[in-house]
């Protein structure tokens, strides 16, 4: 399981950087900070890891 997370925030940093995934993981209003600062519901981001981890 931890395995899987780490893949997921892996990807995510990877995609938007550690300085804005910091911003978002500090804000207690984790969802909507989230698709404020990438543009992107957490749905699609969970789509787009899973097609990544596919072609990995």
């Amino acid at each position: 399981m931890y395995i899987t997370q780490a893949s997921l925030i892996e990807y995510i940093v990877g995609e938007v950087g550690i300085e804005v995934f910091m911003d978002i993981y500090d804000d207690p209003d984790f969802e909507e900070t989230f698709v404020t600062k990438t543009g992107v519901s957490l749905e699609e981001w969970f789509e787009r890891w899973v097609e990544y981890i596919e072609d990995v």
